[in-house]
């Protein structure tokens, strides 16, 4: 099987790195109900905390391991599965049955790497960006579908204030390889730290990120609640990705 990056779903993330604020979105009705079941089969996150925020003086610093992400993905995956096992919309797999199946690791994975940026992948996971795989794993799982969640930590600035933000974009496939579901939401903390010109303790920063983390996901679970209930589907052009 070759594996190529589905490209909605590299065009949705390209779309939350520039920042720009509509993004399309998709949504199939039927593929969803009560007896429906879904698999997310791959989380993952830029390697680094706030990737695209760099500046000059900490490119030329180099490897900052406050900004690495991986532990902070693991704590924040159980927000992501929590929330979507909440859905009425739809039974979530348990993530045992999944990361312990033959099928889960048969398909072929992808390179954890897009442009130049790494990706980290919580432990036990896959990175799968391709619509062939995601097909396949959804046959094989026995499911409805499988999704793929893509989380970014970043940081927003607000005068003195420093405040975490998770973008969160999600893509579902059915077994046909059909996109289901998309949207991308981004949620910003409660609380808020001090920065110096823009340089933030990114330490401090975390504990926000997880708060964000934790309210994206909520959003994004109440969106396919709402567009559910609304009757709405096919392509979308969502303004409002902020929660």
């Amino acid at each position: 099987m070759t594996l190529r990056p589905a490209f909605p779903l590299v065009l949705a993330a390209a779309a939350l790195v520039c920042a720009c604020v509509i993004v399309p979105t998709r949504l199939s009705p039927d593929a969803f109900g009560a007896q429906k079941t879904y698999a997310v089969v791959t989380i993952a996150t830029n390697e680094e905390i706030a990737q695209g925020n760099k500046k000059l003086s900490e490119l030329l610093k180099g490897y900052n391991p406050a900004r690495d992400s991986r532990f902070l993905l693991e704590e924040a995956k159980p927000l992501i599965l929590e929330r979507f096992a909440r859905s009425g919309h739809f039974r979530l797999l348990p993530e045992r049955q999944v990361l312990g199946s033959n099928a889960y690791r048969a398909v072929p994975a992808g390179k954890a790497k897009f442009m130049g940026v790494g990706f980290h992948v919580p432990e036990g996971y896959r990175f799968f960006a391709d619509k062939a795989a995601f097909s396949a794993l959804a046959r094989d799982l026995g499911v409805d579908g499988v999704v793929f969640v893509k989380l970014d930590f970043d940081v927003l600035l607000n005068n003195a204030k420093a405040f975490g933000q998770a973008n969160l974009i999600v893509d579902a496939f059915d077994r046909d390889g059909r996109v289901v579901w998309k949207d991308a939401v981004f949620a910003q903390s409660d609380r808020a730290i001090g920065h110096r010109r823009g340089t933030v303790i990114y330490e401090e920063l975390q504990p926000l990120l997880i708060d964000a983390t934790g309210q994206a996901a909520e959003a994004v679970i109440a969106k396919l609640d709402e567009k559910l209930h609304a009757g709405g589907s096919g392509l979308d052009w969502d303004a409002e990705r902020r929660r």
